[in-house]
């Protein structure tokens, strides 16, 4: 039997004392590996009594601190037990890190090469022992069968990532933090996708820029978008792979305007990949990511303004849902959020996006972000089909381009900007039905206006009634002297815009 090592002891007890401080790691553990994995005497112990505690009662509770499975050990094996004494120094040992997840993955994985090392070890034991050439390419055949389960690379094989993976009514995960926000609607947790979607120059990157800008702070006009959390300093990464090295360059610089900073952050990074080749773009993604996230401690976010240029076709079902699954992937193992920008089909008056892409995107986005541009140019942003908070048009946000600021800003909450739309359209619609009055009169009896209105606006007689009484209500038409009826004083704006 090959021999343990000492930095294969503290290793086996670092994992222990990680999944200690959350009952989710601890019964990961459990699933992984059995009592027989753990070959240093203290571990096992240790192994064993958490085993026995968590079956107990409040065991759950009790595996969140050392000190019950101190008591433990020293009921089973005494005061002076050289296991419990080894146990204490180990408490001792550097806190440092225990509690991230991260380390504790990096633990379970040197565990897991551990258990790899010792297998490995034990079938060179095998052969060397075998009596036959027979028997030893039977030893080799079940390693290469091993191996093979465990996957090319060493990773987990599928019974592992399946075991890691099963629900556990004894443990209850938390809620998603909210990162990002639209108006007090959620729209992205961490380890999820947001499709943001539009029609052609709807204001796609306008909203793009708007994220950027309440993620670096949020300070002036950021289109109603907010992040709660902040990024507490990790990776903000954005992808633009439409436009040219002048306008990627000017939707950055207005994030930052929009965020009132004197320059984005500095773990932000931003790439413009338009004259890349479409497979250059999709290696690029996790390329970057891991970068990032290596030099800024993780990941906050990552923005693809054009996700559709990273697959060759988007009807290619194979590439489309390959490249949605790779999104996925990335953004759970790094724990972030991802806003993938697609345009939708021309004329679509549902919100259908492009191809087997756009459909995959919006079956595994967390939220699907609508932008519709009426003809008066103000975008409406909405999410009627939403895993968590699901808002319709009317309870959106709206934004437009103005000229004076030179970029989109702000107009309000859509139902407030329906209203005015509404009452405006009212105010053109009378002025054009008395316009018809005889000799320019700016009063009119009843019947008269009910004659102005069906040929102003090709109503028939009930329809031409209903409008005139909409009028009325809303105050776009007001009762005069002797009974007529007369525009308000109000002056008719010419479009919705405040």
């Amino acid at each position: 039997m090959p021999a343990i090592h000492e930095p294969y002891q503290r290793a086996e007890l670092n994992l222990l004392l990680s999944a200690l401080e959350d009952p989710k790691r601890f019964g990961q553990v459990c699933r992984e590996f059995s009592l027989s994995d753990f070959r240093d005497e203290t571990a096992r112990e240790v192994y064993e009594t958490c085993m026995t505690l968590r079956e107990g009662p409040d065991g759950l509770k009790k595996l969140k601190v050392e000190a019950p499975v101190t008591f433990a050990l020293q009921d089973r094996l005494g005061p002076r037990h050289p296991v419990l004494a080894k146990w204490t120094e180990a408490i001792g040992w550097s806190r440092a890190g225990l509690k991230r997840d991260s380390e504790f993955q990096a633990h379970l994985e040197r565990m897991r090469e551990i258990q790899h090392r010792f297998q490995r070890e034990l079938h060179d034991d095998r052969i060397e022992k075998a009596k036959g050439i027979e028997a030893a390419r039977k030893i080799i055949a079940e390693w290469d069968a091993l191996e093979r389960a465990k996957g090319s690379q060493g990773e987990p094989s599928l019974r592992q990532k399946l075991e890691d993976r099963r629900f556990d009514y004894e443990v209850v995960h938390p809620a998603p933090v909210p990162a990002l926000t639209l108006r007090g609607h959620l729209l992205a947790s961490k380890g999820q996708i947001v499709s943001l979607q539009a029609p052609m120059k709807a204001g796609k990157s306008a909203a793009v820029s708007g994220i950027l800008g309440a993620i670096f702070g949020g300070g002036r006009d950021c289109l109603g978008f907010e992040c709660p959390e902040g990024h507490d300093g990790k990776a903000i990464i954005h992808f633009d792979t439409e436009q040219n090295r002048h306008d990627a360059d000017r939707l950055v610089r207005r994030s930052v305007y929009r965020a009132g900073v004197d320059k984005p952050p500095v773990s932000f990074s931003s790439f413009r990949l338009r004259d890349l080749r479409q497979e250059e773009r999709r290696e690029a993604l996790p390329i970057v990511m891991e970068g990032e996230a290596e030099k800024h401690g993780g990941i906050y976010s990552v923005s693809l303004d054009g996700v559709a240029d990273l697959c060759r076709s988007l009807n290619d079902d194979e590439e489309a849902f390959g490249l949605v699954q790779e999104l996925c992937e990335l953004t759970t193992r790094f724990d972030c959020f991802t806003i993938a920008a697609i345009h939708e089909n021309p004329g679509s008056e549902n919100g259908k996006t492009r191809g087997h892409l756009g459909s995959e995107l919006q079956r595994k986005a967390e939220t699907n972000l609508r932008l519709q541009k009426n003809p008066e140019g103000i975008t409406t942003m909405f999410s009627p089909n939403s895993r968590n908070n699901s808002f319709g048009k009317l309870d959106g946000f709206c934004f437009r381009w103005c000229d004076e600021a030179k970029m989109h800003v702000s107009c309000g909450p859509a139902a407030v900007i329906n209203e005015k739309a509404e009452l405006n359209k009212q105010r053109r619609e009378a002025a054009n039905a008395f316009s018809r009055a005889k000799n320019g009169a700016k009063s009119m009896r009843y019947t008269e206006l009910v004659d102005c209105t069906k040929k102003a606006l090709g109503l028939k007689d009930r329809s031409a009634k209903d409008r005139i009484k909409g009028w009325r209500e809303s105050g776009t038409v007001k009762e005069g002297e002797n009974g007529s009826l007369e525009i308000n004083g109000a002056e008719v704006q010419n479009g919705a815009n405040p």
